[in-house]
């Protein structure tokens, strides 16, 4: 298991319907630039993602990540440790 340096971002979980490449409905989770009018993806897309745990300092998600290297799809699995941002929690009650 590793960890990497943390990134800032807006989470967005949502239902991928029929259309993909599992050839059904899919839960995917992003990480999503903050700057107002960016909005790439800050982190590889997990797929099939679910909340594994909950606790008061965070949650734990974890999914498949796909990625292509030289032409040949390969999948890993992935977990984010989120952690609520007191700053933006204040800023999007206002």
């Amino acid at each position: 298991m590793a960890s990497s340096i943390p990134v800032l971002g807006r989470l967005k979980l949502y239902d991928w319907p029929l259309g993909n490449a599992y050839n059904r409905s899919t839960r995917v989770a992003e990480l999503h630039d903050r700057s107002p009018g960016a909005h790439p993806t800050l982190l590889p897309s997990l797929f099939d993602a679910s909340v594994a745990r909950v606790t008061f300092k965070g949650m734990l998600l974890v999914g498949t990540e796909i990625i292509t290297t030289d032409g040949v799809l390969m999948e890993y699995k992935q977990g984010w440790w989120a952690k609520p941002i007191q700053d933006l929690a204040k800023s999007s009650k206002n």
